[in-house]
């Protein structure tokens, strides 16, 4: 999960660096875009040192996980005025969708991860035999 968090996280920087044909300020494709890409390619990389030198990395990964959908839910959430504004005409669509579509894939592969090491972070039980008294 960690490798696809790289990749993820680079597509999700990508609409910032492409000519999409919509009318957006820098500062605005850096929060909604570069910030969160980078959140989730750092958190993908140190879930990859983690998992490769911790015995039980699930927890961690699992709170990994959560970071990158929290990052998903602000892309997605910044591009909510996007589309509104597209279903306007005001916005063209091929744009919208593709500066959307990076928003979806960061918050699709933050929910895919935590649900995939959520069952790791249940307490161990206890493996010791019951004792019974007479």
């Amino acid at each position: 999960m960690p490798l696809l968090g790289v990749a993820v996280g680079l597509w999700g920087m990508l609409p910032r660096f492409v000519d999409t044909g919509l009318n957006t300020e820098d500062t605005v494709e850096v929060v909604d875009h570069l910030i969160p890409g980078i959140v989730v390619v750092v958190v993908s990389l140190v879930a990859l040192a983690v998992a490769r030198k911790s015995a039980k990395p699930g927890p961690f990964l699992f709170i990994a996980g959560l970071v990158v959908l929290l990052a998903g839910l602000f892309m997605f959430a910044t591009h909510v005025p996007l589309v509104m504004q597209a279903t306007r005409g005001e916005a063209p669509w091929g744009g919208t969708v593709f500066h959307t579509s990076a928003a979806l894939a960061v918050f699709g592969l933050g929910l895919l991860w935590a649900t995939t090491y959520w069952s790791e972070t249940a307490p161990e039980a206890e493996t010791e035999p019951a004792t019974t008294e007479k």
